[in-house]
């Protein structure tokens, strides 16, 4: 089955994946789970949509539900989503996926929930570039607590984002 909508085709697995991220944004929990784990939901569409426009909603027990699925793709080095303009007062290009959009909007409770999932690589260079460049002191403190990311940014060159103390303990 192929529809075709101003000029785009679109088949039936990307028009109910469409609806699903749809209802991700939206928390119809529900609807999430009903649709999860079917096989016409491409749970990654377009980007991983789904999970991104639950943390861009604050959808907290859809990102939850989301996790929960193994077919969900949390290696986001090959994503080439991309955030331009200012937002957060960025001006620079970042990937934009669901990790991105939680460090950005400054969303600790996604942050933990995603952290203590497992399932995504909080010690990147992406974050310590979001973190140099947003200097925000707050942000910085809840990413030191984090088990070796400051020992991580002084290893990669990011003195700036631990404290100098930090610094001096793991430069020797």
């Amino acid at each position: 089955c192929i529809l075709i909508l101003k000029g785009t085709i679109m088949s039936y697995q990307e028009r109910v994946s469409k609806n699903f991220a749809k209802y991700c944004k939206e928390g119809k929990q529900h609807l999430v789970s009903k649709w999860l784990y079917n096989i016409n939901i491409d749970i990654n569409w377009n980007q991983h949509s789904p999970l991104r426009l639950a943390v861009k909603a604050n959808q907290i027990e859809v990102v939850k539900m989301l996790l929960e699925n193994d077919d969900l793709k949390t290696d986001y080095d090959n994503d080439n989503r991309h955030l331009t303009g200012s937002k957060a007062g960025l001006s620079f290009r970042y990937e934009m996926n669901p990790l991105t959009e939680a460090i950005i909007t400054k969303n600790y409770e996604i942050l933990d929930i995603f952290i203590k999932s497992g399932k995504f690589l909080i010690k990147r260079e992406e974050n310590l570039d979001i973190l140099l460049n947003l200097d925000d002191e707050e942000l910085n403190e809840y990413f030191k607590k984090i088990n070796g990311f400051s020992e991580y940014a002084v290893k990669k060159g990011y003195v700036k984002i631990v404290s100098k103390e930090a610094a001096e303990v793991f430069l020797f």
